[in-house]
């Protein structure tokens, strides 16, 4: 699973990546996962993190009155 995950990632530069917890397999390796994602240099966020907003389909934030 780990090298399934992995692959993916590689495949598309990155990502967003959806695990489940009710995956045995996904509880099993997700921190072997998230070590090796940290040693190849890929950060964690948030989806509500501002930068973010370039890979989501949203409509633009209101504006801000002065």
């Amino acid at each position: 699973y780990h090298g399934h995950v992995m692959d993916q990632v590689h495949s598309r530069n990155g990502g967003i990546i959806l695990m489940h917890e009710t995956n045995d397999r996904t509880v099993a390796t997700l921190k072997d996962i998230i070590e090796t994602l940290i040693t190849e240099g890929y950060k964690f966020t948030n989806m509500d993190a501002p930068e973010m907003r370039q890979y989501l389909r949203l409509p633009a934030p209101p504006a801000t009155s002065p």
